[in-house]
Parts: C-alpha cells; structure tokens; sequence
C-alpha cells in the first residue's frame, strides 16, 4: 500500500509549512517548464558515507541486490548514488539513472495532470464525478478533489486482489474490473467524512480526466506533466507492456519460509502488466526524474499559487467514526497524537514539514519526500517489493535526518531522528 500512518517519532516539535511559490508558468505554455535542478554542490564526506552506508543497510536488510537514492538539500549538499548490483551476487552495478516501476507514486502525478487540468479549466477541483462518469454507479456526491485526496468512502481495490497480482502478474486487468473491487467493499464512510487511502480513487480520477478531455490518459500525462517538467525516464507504459522500458534495475520480491523469508535466492519478476495499477501505480520513472516531480508538483513550479496552495490542505489521517447505533466513536490519544503531525493533502502525505509517499509494486519498493520550503527532498527506491512501503519510507526518513543532524543550519525540523529511523528499519527487515 502506498499510505498508512505511522506512531509519531516526536524528537522537534513540528514547525509550520512555509510554503516557497516559485516563478509560475501556464499549463498551456509549448516546451517545458525552465526551472532550477538540484544543485551540483556535494556533502561532505562523512555526510555521503552516513548516506550511502544507510543506503545499503536498508537494502540489505529489505534482500534487494541494488537500491537508489537521491538526496538533494540546496542549503548543504547532494548526493545521488547506488549500490549492490543488478542481480544477487552479479557483476553489473545498478546505476542512478535506472528506471524501476513507481507503484502508488502514480498517485501523485496523476493528482499533478488533474490539478494541471483545473488550471488549464478542462475540469474543476470540486467538480461532481458523476459529471463525467454518467454510467458509473455508487459514486453519487463524490468530487474529484475527494478521489485525489482519499476521502471519497471508496475502499481500496488492491488487498482483495493482491494474492491473484502475486500468483499471477502478467494477467491484464480491465479497470472497470479493478473499480468493482473497490466498491463491493464501500463505502467506508460517506464522501468527504474520513480519509482512507485507496487506489481505487485513483483509477476513477483518471477515467474522470479521460473522459472530461477526451483524450487517453498517455496523451494527458504526457501534456501535464511528463513534457511540461521534462521528464527523460517516466511513462505509463500501455497495460501490454510487461517489462519496465528503459534502462530498468530488474525487481525481485522474497519467497516465504519458515520463520522468515529465503533472502539467499529471491525470486524474479521480469514482466508484469501495469494494468493492476493503471494510472495509480503503473508509472515506470527514475530517481532524477521523481526529484523533477516533487519539485514541479509541490513548488510552485507547475500550477499557479493558488492550486499549490490548495496541495498542502490536508485532512487528518483519523476522523471520529459511528458504531452501529450510529454514535460517535472518538479518536483514540495515540491517532490524535499521529494527526499532530500528520495528514493528506492533494496526492501527497504530510510527515511533519515534509511531504511525500511510500510505494511498492511487484518487484520494487519506493518512497519520496519533499519540503517546499527548503527544497529538500529525498527519493529512494529498492528492488525488492516483500518489504514494503513503509519500509521505503522509514528509509527516506532517515537519510532525512541524516542531513538535518549533519547540516541543521537551514534544514527543515523533523518529527523523528536517524537513530529512531534506524531502529524501525532494524524491527522490519526482512534479511540479515
């Protein structure tokens, strides 16, 4: 899954977002948005070896032969860099600039084309959904700014479906196939009463946009995002695609054993259809490029300041539910202590100052995060999907803290340290 809440790792208290709106340029400008990349400035050393040896814990630790990572702190440094190997125990190096599959980070850059085309006034952010889907039934009163943010009550398509993905990966999945999952578990709650993460949102965001614009979702993701940052290694390969196009770091997930997983021969995935993930989870990208979007989608860069605004909006992780009697039934103190520093906004999740997402698709698992006002991000990316996205995340966070402890002059405060990160990582490997 590509969202769930973590117990806050309260160290700093969280400060306010700052939001830095960079110079704005039209969505239906021709060529590519000409903004400022990450810096050519380099770490120290001590710094780079705290990060790269992180790195290879945690891919040691997650039975991945290679990991990737960018860290990108415009105040003290970069680092981009790989290690391990592009096969377990073989002789090619994985590379910085390998593509890998983005699973529920396909979330946000649909949320990037949508927001994009309320801007361009193809769609409103509140628009009806049943505006565009007419024959599409249960999702009467949800919006469009609902399925963006999780808080249209539609359930989650992919738990019931996950063992047929894993015995089955190349099979192709109609979406209409993967929305009747969704809704034959909903509604969770009525629309716009509760967050809950759900993929199935995202498929109707897209098959909204497609039908508003009508046009296919490679034309729009192409308009609104992947030409307007100039990005060299994202698409959203067509459902027939089983391989990862590009230069790809082949993806590997752990066979189950007793008491634990086989790390000594974990088990390829070389083809899998993007269709069980579609617009939420087929988008194959690189780090360099995820750096792009965060930067593009979160500062200003894509939208005008009132649409980047309206990202950072976020609704809490943990609403007061109803029993059967309907009464309500309050927030617990440790979800009321986990809504002080998180919630969701258009796309993205708020970790204290930071923004961002945990993925992982067959074969990979991987994490973003971002701070509009620093410019900091973080992206990292295993290839090994057994271990999840929190894990991917926990990483991103650490490297996170890694920076902010070693350069704190100017660095965004945190809601956890690295020895917390560290910790987490060490209780939820999976290999030795």
């Amino acid at each position: 899954m590509g969202f769930s809440a973590t117990k806050p790792l309260r160290v700093l208290a969280a400060a306010s977002l700052a939001v830095v709106m960079l110079t704005v340029s039209a969505c239906t400008s021709e060529g590519p948005l000409d903004f400022d990349g990450p810096s050519n400035q380099k770490f120290s050393s001590d710094t780079s070896d705290r990060i790269q040896a992180a790195l290879q814990e945690a891919a040691t630790g997650a039975g991945a032969s290679g990991a990737i990572a960018g860290v990108w702190a415009p105040w003290a440094g970069s680092w981009e860099g790989a290690v391990g190997s592009t096969t377990p125990g073989g002789n090619t190096a994985t590379t910085t600039d390998m593509t890998f599959r983005a699973g529920q980070l396909s979330g946000m850059m649909t949320c990037a084309v949508f927001l994009s085309m309320v801007e361009d006034g193809v769609v409103g952010l509140d628009d009806a959904v049943t505006k565009y889907l007419t024959h599409q039934s249960e999702i009467n009163d949800i919006t469009l700014r609902q399925l963006c943010q999780n808080t249209s009550g539609i359930a989650d398509y992919e738990p019931s479906l996950r063992a047929t993905f894993a015995a089955n990966p190349t099979r192709m999945w109609p979406e209409g196939e993967l929305v009747a999952n969704g809704l034959v578990h909903s509604p969770l709650s009525a629309p716009g009463q509760q967050f809950n993460y759900s993929q199935t949102n995202t498929i109707l965001l897209g098959r909204a946009l497609k039908s508003a614009s009508m046009k296919s979702w490679d034309e729009l993701s192409h308009k609104y995002l992947i030409d307007r940052l100039g990005l060299k290694n994202t698409t959203f390969p067509d459902p027939t695609t089983l391989t990862v196009p590009g230069n790809a770091l082949p993806g590997y997930t752990l066979a189950a054993v007793d008491g634990g997983f086989n790390c000594t021969d974990p088990v390829a995935v070389p083809e899998a259809s993007p269709s069980m993930g579609g617009n939420a989870g087929s988008a194959v990208t690189s780090v360099i490029d995820l750096q792009r979007i965060a930067a593009g989608y979160m500062n200003g860069n894509l939208l005008d300041e009132k649409l980047t605004g309206e990202i950072f909006n976020a609704v809490p992780i943990y609403s007061p539910t109803k029993d059967a009697e309907g009464n309500e039934v309050p927030i617990t103190p440790e979800q009321a202590a986990v809504n002080e520093t998180q919630g969701f906004g258009l796309g993205v999740a708020k970790y204290g100052e930071l923004w961002g997402l945990g993925g992982a698709t067959p074969g990979y698992s991987n994490a973003i995060l971002h701070d509009p006002a620093t410019d900091l991000t973080i992206v990292v990316a295993l290839n090994n999907s057994t271990v999840g996205s929190d894990y991917a995340l926990t990483l991103a966070k650490r490297l996170a803290a890694i920076v902010a402890e070693s350069a704190p002059d100017g660095a965004p405060t945190l809601t956890w340290n690295e020895e917390q990160t560290a910790g987490a990582l060490a209780e939820t490997k999976k290999c030795e």
